[in-house]
């Protein structure tokens, strides 16, 4: 729900759309590389519920420190926990890559 509500919360914090708008962005070219990253990862551990565990943690952490460095202000401070941030959230990717592993290893013959 973060990604929905985060530009009404940092336009409540005060910041400008422009600013918003370039930490959006990178936020969306890291994120592009942190599933890549975990996907590999994923496959390295052959499907660990670990690397998903890892990747929640991480990414819990990161929106913490993100949400402390917005409220200091400091637009470069911001920017590297928002990209911290974006390359620990991969929990789509690997919750996906978990299901589809389920998937094939079950023994159910049904067509859908």
């Amino acid at each position: 729900a973060w990604g929905r509500f985060q530009s009404i919360f940092l336009h409540s914090m005060g910041l400008a759309p422009s600013t918003i708008g370039m930490l959006t962005s990178v936020g969306f070219i890291l994120k592009s590389i942190g599933y890549v990253s975990w996907g590999v990862a994923m496959d390295w551990f052959d499907g660990s519920r670990y690397v998903l565990m890892a990747s929640i943690i991480a990414s819990s952490v990161a929106l913490e420190l993100y949400r402390r460095a917005v409220g200091s202000g400091v637009l470069l401070l911001m920017l590297i926990t928002k990209g911290i941030r974006s390359l620990a959230n991969a929990q789509y990717c690997l919750l996906d890559a978990l299901t589809m592993r389920a998937v094939q290893s079950s023994d159910v013959d049904e067509d859908y």
